[in-house]
């Protein structure tokens, strides 16, 4: 009869023991097979913070590809007004400031000087045929992407060539550099472009007729 009463105490101690015994696994399932709600809220705050870093690193890189794109445009009109040039046999000349334009627009064209006068005459744009190009102002010639247009470098005192740099970016006489047929440049200069964030490029031309593109590091162009 002790026996019996004993077995039965102990299972009413067991069943008064239930409910702390529930609460305990409760709680370690909590802490093991989920998050709490503050750690809900830490993972998503985490999450909207590196989505932003990203959306920022992102909008950094594909404006830095912007400029660097203008950059290899310029010196892709370059190139093709010496190929003109030199199919023409008379002098291709491009103007990076056309028709009184400031060269803070950014807006720059080819002509090719059939009468050899230095001055861009009626017909004289259309007889470069350059390809790809864009009305502006009244005019057919390359636009610069929004936010980017030529001035003088932030931080670069000289360009790459050791030509002091210029407030308006642009070091050639009159804004205008000149190509002869056979390729060479009477005068050797660069244009300095920056976009919003002080990436600074610059496309020079030698004497030779060389045209090649560097990017300001901080320190130099490379």
């Amino acid at each position: 009869m002790n026996v019996g009463m004993s077995s039965v105490n102990r299972g009413l101690e067991s069943l008064g023991d239930w409910p702390d015994r529930s609460s305990r696994r409760h709680a370690a399932h909590a802490r093991h097979g989920g998050f709490t709600l503050v750690e809900l809220l830490i993972v998503m705050a985490l999450v909207a913070l590196g989505a932003g870093l990203g959306i920022h690193s992102f909008r950094n890189y594909r404006e830095g590809q912007r400029a660097r794109a203008a950059a290899a445009e310029v010196v892709s009109v370059l190139t093709l007004a010496k190929g003109r040039a030199a199919a023409a046999n008379r002098p291709a000349i491009v103007d990076f400031a056309p028709g009184g334009l400031s060269t803070s627009e950014g807006f720059f064209l080819v002509y090719l000087d059939t009468d050899m006068d230095g001055v861009m005459d009626p017909g004289e744009v259309a007889a470069a045929g350059l390809p790809n190009a864009v009305q502006h102002a009244g005019m057919i010639g390359y636009l610069l992407p929004k936010g980017i247009q030529f001035q003088q470098p932030s931080d670069a005192s000289v360009g790459p060539l050791g030509l002091s740099v210029v407030a308006d970016g642009v070091t050639f006489t009159n804004n205008a550099v000149t190509i002869l047929p056979d390729g060479t440049a009477p005068e050797a200069g660069h244009v300095t472009l920056e976009d919003g964030v002080a990436r600074q490029y610059a496309v020079t031309v030698t004497a030779g007729g060389a045209v090649r593109r560097f990017r300001y590091d901080g320190s130099g162009w490379q």
